[in-house]
């Protein structure tokens, strides 16, 4: 249903006195049956677009091409069959490969022929040019696949010397690297339970030495003879796969059968790029020289001249082949054919889509939805965002793009987006080729391939709910105008599969509205990792996410969000309760003051206030402070069994703080800045945090809010917590509800009292979790 252009979803549910209808999307509710009846909500209809957007068909392109498909039947089956069906374009593709690989490879059978009337016409130096011409592309990609394998193998020796879990270089000493980093002595201790105690036994490192089998594969391919060959019969196996098996898995399932590596790929480039400019290029000149030669008749009368026309006509095919393929390939990687082919024969086992142009500054905006990373990837992207002509200013990803990254290069791949040395680059979060096949799938309910205006509708709303927010039917209408089709108005999967994943502008709705909140509730550590070092969302979203995570007990995820910030806690200040009256309308009725109260809490060097309560003496507030408390702020020793949390940099600075003295007078202080954002600094003690007390103190105090004056101090206290395992745990036990606390205020009588909680059970489970981690340490060292 439409509601000034707001979407609902409806089911056929009703109540018991058949009045309201249930609603599902964008919040579960009721709404009035009688609403639909007079017309203040609109069913939705596949005319529905129409009425909203216009007959946009005469806007539509009306070439010769266009005429001529729609105009003939069968043309346009076979047009509608293929935007249908993604799988028949893969089927094409295929059909092409495999008659470029067919002319290869009668140039290969010609260049062999040639090679063979020289050798009997004892054309020595002919024979022996050719033949190196027709292997010089085997040994450019044995060159680059040695050193791709030694690579490798040294990554190899890097999990063999830290484990194969390691997932980053460094040791963990923040909140952020906490759930995936181990420290070369815990790298390879495990946990043996015996009965209830739990003893940390350490494993023999198996050295620095490479795999055994990398190894030896590497030494034999280092051998360029053996190298070559294996090179050959991975040609053959590729196109066995590629023209046999390929084909029968795509005509018997209508898939893919397996995804091309990123390795794969670039070999692939790689051998057609020296293809053409090692050995068809080469073949050409020296046919034409050999040609000119029998004009000239210095050659033997035993050449066989109409192998070399037939293998120039061949290799003049190919050039012109291979030459229109790789020309599109550079144009669409914003690139001149030179850079193009210079760029993969200089790595193209490393080469990442439009990086090059990114280098040169002509890329803006890039794509990378179907590019997987991996950690030499991200490294050649570091390395072009600090180019001094990069331009660029916003780059599309997904989550399959960072499926191959550990954490750590996730934050480092983030923080380099982020403090670009320019300008921060934009992240649009968006969604694969795969998940927007599945969404298809499940959305298509008459199964006709195709989406109307009602199902894109339904699809969108759906994704809209995942991230919180409600939909318009007008910016529906308005991508689904980008995406369908202009004369049939519906989206073929085909159409909607190349416009997303080739779109660099941001699709509202098709594209994520909040990736962190997509991240958080998919629980992907490593995209929440990204998101934060990214910078996708701002300090008061940041805030709002964070708080919201220690609240509902997502003590693991909140870690993440504060990221090397720090520890978060949250004190909630509920409610104040006979507060002293500051300000009187009848200054000879004392009785009927009143006040404008908030409350002021600080942690450390921290202090942050609550909403002004206007003209009450009983303020409600319910409102939740988020502090970070600092790794190297948390003492070493812990009493009550929460163990010795070494290992962590200790770095504290011991300053004297000055407690204010009590008293029954009313003491102002300055007002800073606004009414409902006013933040307090100077002036007070702090709480302390790690302090040679050993207690985290917070301290609260409440003002009446002035708009003409100072804000006057009404009371305060002083809330201290043990770093004890009981006194952490008096305030929040496991995952329950903090305790509500209730405390008088001091500072001068009958100053009232307030309300509060603070929701400890985030810091308690990082202390948890660095203690075992300290003693699985101890454990390996001894």
């Amino acid at each position: 249903l439409v509601r000034q252009y707001e979407v609902i979803v409806t089911t056929e549910e009703s109540d018991a006195s058949q009045l309201y209808i249930k609603t599902v999307l964008p919040v579960s509710g009721w709404i009035r049956k009688s609403c639909i009846d007079d017309g203040t909500l609109v069913e939705v209809t596949k005319d529905t677009y129409g009425q909203l957007v216009g007959d946009d068909s005469g806007n539509a392109l009306s070439g010769c091409f266009d005429r001529c498909i729609r105009n003939s039947k069968c043309c346009k089956g076979i047009s509608t069959s293929i935007r249908k069906h993604p799988v028949y374009v893969m089927a094409g593709y295929l059909i092409l490969q495999f008659l470029a690989e067919v002319v290869i490879f009668a140039d290969l059978l010609s260049d062999i022929a040639v090679a063979v009337t020289l050798s009997a016409a004892k054309e020595n130096w002919l024979f022996m040019l050719t033949c190196v011409f027709m292997l010089a592309p085997y040994y450019i990609a044995w060159a680059a696949a040695f050193g791709y394998l030694q690579k490798r193998a040294m990554e190899s020796t890097a999990n063999n010397e830290f484990g194969d879990d390691t997932q980053g270089r460094t040791n963990a000493t923040d909140a952020s690297d906490f759930a995936d980093v181990k420290t070369k002595s815990e790298a390879n201790i495990v946990e043996v339970n015996d009965g209830d105690d739990s003893k940390s036994v350490a494993k023999k490192k198996k050295g620095s030495s490479p795999d055994k089998k990398i190894q030896i594969g590497v030494i034999l391919f280092a051998i360029a003879p053996i190298g070559v060959c294996f090179l050959v019969l991975l040609d053959v196996y590729l196109l066995f796969e590629d023209f046999i098996v390929k084909p029968i898995v795509l005509c018997c399932t209508k898939r893919i059968l397996r995804e091309e590596s990123h390795a794969e790929k670039g070999y692939k480039k790689l051998r057609r790029v020296s293809e053409v400019v090692a050995e068809t290029i080469c073949q050409t000149v020296l046919q034409i020289f050999i040609l000119m030669a029998h004009g000239r008749g210095d050659l033997d009368e035993g050449v066989e001249i109409k192998w070399v026309y037939l293998s120039l006509v061949t290799s003049c095919i190919v050039l012109v082949l291979w030459g229109i393929v790789l020309s599109i390939e550079a144009r669409g990687y914003g690139l001149h054919f030179y850079e193009y082919v210079t760029v993969v024969l200089q790595g193209s086992f490393n080469f990442v889509p439009y990086l090059p142009a990114i280098e040169r500054g002509k890329r803006h905006r890039v794509n990378w939805t179907d590019f997987r990373f991996d950690s030499h990837s991200v490294g050649l992207v570091s390395k072009a965002l600090i180019s001094p002509e990069c331009a660029l200013e916003e780059i599309k990803l997904s989550a399959y793009s960072l499926r191959k990254l550990t954490r750590h290069e996730c934050k480092f791949l983030g923080q380099m987006l982020a403090d670009s040395p320019k300008d921060s680059v934009k992240v649009v979060f968006s969604r694969s080729r795969q998940e927007i096949e599945d969404l298809f799938n499940k959305f298509d309910t008459d199964r006709s391939r195709t989406f109307d205006y009602e199902e894109f509708l339904q699809l969108c709303t759906a994704l809209r709910q995942n991230d919180d927010g409600v939909v318009s039917a007008k910016d529906v209408a308005e991508i689904f105008s980008i995406l369908a089709d202009k004369y049939n108005k519906e989206v073929y999967l085909t159409d909607l599969l190349w416009k997303i994943n080739r779109s660099v502008q941001r699709l509202p709705v098709v594209d994520y509205d909040s990736p962190v909140m997509y991240a958080l509730k998919a629980r992907d550590q490593k995209l929440l990792t990204f998101m934060i070092a990214a910078k996708v969302c701002d300090d008061v979203t940041w805030e709002y996410y964070t708080t919201t995570l220690v609240t509902t007990n997502r003590h693991e995820d909140a870690l993440m969000m504060a990221e090397e910030k720090g520890i978060p806690i949250v004190v909630e200040l509920i409610s104040g309760h006979n507060l002293p009256a500051h300000d009187f309308d009848d200054p000879n009725n004392p009785e009927k003051g009143t006040s404008d109260p908030y409350a002021s809490v600080s942690v450390a060097d921290k202090v942050k206030r609550t909403e002004t309560i206007h003209k009450n003496l009983n303020p409600v507030w319910r409102q939740p402070l988020l502090f970070i408390i600092p790794p190297e702020d948390i003492p070493e020793k812990m009493d009550g069994g929460l163990g010795d949390m070494g290992g962590m940099s200790r770095k504290r600075s011991q300053k004297n703080r000055n407690e204010p003295h009590g008293g029954d007078r009313l003491r102002r202080r300055t007002s800073h800045g606004g009414h409902h954002h006013q933040r307090h600094g100077g002036g007070a003690q702090k709480g302390i945090v790690g302090g040679t007390s050993g207690r985290l103190e917070i301290n609260f105090k409440i003002y009446d809010y002035d708009e003409t004056d100072d804000d006057f101090f009404m009371g305060s206290y002083k809330h201290k917590i043990r770093w004890m395992l009981e006194d952490l745990q008096k305030h929040q036990n496991g995952t329950n509800q903090p305790q509500v606390m209730s405390h008088d205020l001091t500072n001068r009588e009958k100053a009232g009292s307030f309300k509060f909680r603070i929701y400890t059970g985030t810091l308690q489970y990082y202390i948890k979790w660095a203690r075992n981690k300290n003693n699985q340490v101890s454990g390996g060292k001894k």
